[in-house]
């Protein structure tokens, strides 16, 4: 859903016809009008990538788009939010990233102007050059920075932490211990409590699926037994519909949907408290991140924007001003994201970590682009 900045989110006041940003299930490509929404007019930043933070990058563009002195940016959807459809085509130019993996490539396409696809159902290849100015990613950098050769900077603005959904009883699997966890994962634990297990993964390129493995499972590659699983888009448990499936899932997002800020797709599955810890307090429509948590350092993790390295560094002929003061200092020594805290906190993410107030220090080299792109 691109939801360019100008998009405001809906809505009425009683008796009035006044438009207002508000904090119901809402998403935008161009062209798409929605109840309240302002008409569609092309920004000057635009990016794509990760489906766990579309939206609150959704609420955050329709602030920049009514509040002065705000760079206007401009966030497109992992899927299209109309047909559902994956990987196609943006500005009928070039081919939707679906999830950080693929955003991480974009940015890097965006850098060196290799090769990317067009939109599925058209041939040829494009560039992203001077089309895409950041991504979207709930990862870090997929290859981290060596000295000299740090071509992207990931900007934490949030800070988001990963559970899982199941579908069955509280008491049968609603605490499954980290050990546990990595036992369905790995294939060596098959029941626990008498459930069978059916684990599912998020699609290839998914930063929640990347996290899961590095931080989580504590792997640096995806393990032979991952091959025979199924996957699920990113944050959708719609399928944890049998007892004993699961699959991981952003707490942020979980709190996001079941308080109908974003569209649901939860389905009947309950969100797990690893090692007896809830990643959420309350219950829907108020429920909010337990900040314990979400800074725990193995399920804890924050979320970026990744944008080219030149593009942020003040005094480089490709710095971007409208970037660097959306991402990294307005002016006032926080990025201009930094106003619409509510925006995310409303979206279920923490901004508790110090890491969010712009900081530039985290790196990464370019990606090729993934296998994943090449799938209609």
């Amino acid at each position: 859903m691109h939801h360019a900045v100008r998009k405001c989110l809906m809505v009425v006041a009683a008796a009035a016809t006044v438009t207002t940003l508000i904090a119901g299930p809402a998403s935008a490509d161009p062209g798409i009008t929605y109840p309240g929404s302002a008409p569609y007019a092309t920004a000057p930043i635009a990016g794509m990538g990760s489906d766990t933070t579309q939206t609150v990058e959704n609420g955050l563009a329709a602030k920049a788009s009514t509040t002065l002195g705000a760079p206007k940016f401009e966030s497109w959807d992992a899927v299209n939010p109309t047909t559902g459809a994956k990987h196609d085509s943006i500005k009928s130019n070039y081919r939707r990233a679906n999830g950080s993996t693929e955003g991480q490539a974009a940015i890097s396409r965006a850098f060196d102007g290799g090769a990317w696809p067009k939109g599925c159902g058209a041939t040829g290849t494009t560039t992203l050059a001077g089309k895409i100015q950041y991504a979207r990613s709930s990862s870090g950098p997929k290859v981290p920075g060596t000295a000299g050769n740090s071509q992207l900077t990931f900007i934490p603005f949030a800070r988001d932490a990963v559970s899982y959904a199941f579908n069955g009883t509280t008491g049968t699997l609603g605490s499954m211990s980290l050990s546990q966890i990595q036992g369905v994962y790995l294939g060596t634990i098959t029941k626990i409590n008498g459930i069978t297990m059916r684990p599912y993964l998020p699609q290839a390129g998914s930063g929640t699926r990347s996290f899961f493995l590095t931080k989580v499972m504590g792997l640096t590659t995806e393990p032979a037994f991952w091959a025979t699983l199924p996957t699920t888009e990113e944050n959708d448990a719609n399928v944890i519909s049998v007892v004993g499936r699961m699959m991981p899932f952003s707490a942020a997002n979980w709190i996001a949907q079941k308080n109908g800020k974003q569209v649901n797709h939860t389905g009947t599955a309950k969100i797990g408290s690893p090692n007896g810890v809830a990643p959420t307090f309350g219950t829907a429509p108020t429920l909010t991140p337990h900040i314990v948590y979400f800074a725990n350092t193995t399920f804890g993790r924050d979320v970026y924007n990744v944008v080219t390295t030149a593009s942020v560094t003040p005094g480089n002929a490709k710095f971007n001003s409208n970037l660097y003061k959306l991402f990294v200092n307005s002016g006032s020594g926080s990025p201009a994201l930094r106003k619409w805290d509510t925006t995310t906190t409303s979206l279920g993410f923490s901004t508790s970590t110090a890491g969010v107030n712009g900081s530039t220090t985290l790196k990464g080299n370019l990606v090729a682009n993934p296998t994943s792109l090449a799938t209609c």
